[in-house]
């Protein structure tokens, strides 16, 4: 059966701003079909208010949640590498959600070739 359900955002934004595609629309989708997320990454290379950030999370989010002021990386020895995050923290039995919208056509085809050229990867997502 499934262990944990993860959900990776590469291109978080700020969790409520967007009337789709943000994490809470992610949040509110799953949660709408019984899922809950009990771990939450995510990443935006934008510079964010952090105090108008954690606001708009909720309580019962906070403590999962995971934030990442940073672009992702591509580079697979970087510690801000989506897959290394996803290598880390994800067994296959695990739920796993990726979304990746980070505005940045040529670093999501390098990790999207990444993710298939790795059958264990694949695995994990």
């Amino acid at each position: 059966g499934i262990e944990l359900r993860l959900f990776f955002d590469a291109g978080a934004s700020v969790y409520d701003q967007c009337w789709w595609g943000c994490t809470k629309w992610f949040v509110d989708a799953y949660r709408a079909q019984g899922i809950e997320f009990d771990r939450i990454l995510g990443w935006e290379a934008a510079s964010v208010n952090h105090t108008q950030f954690w606001a708009s999370v909720p309580k019962d989010l906070k403590p999962k949640y995971g934030y990442f002021n940073v672009p992702v990386s591509g580079d697979p020895n970087s510690g801000d590498h989506l897959w290394h995050h996803v290598r880390s923290l994800a067994q296959e039995e695990d739920y796993v959600v990726v979304k990746l919208d980070i505005d940045n056509n040529p670093l999501e085809t390098l990790l999207v070739r990444q993710l298939l050229a790795d059958p264990e990867l694949v695995n994990l997502v």
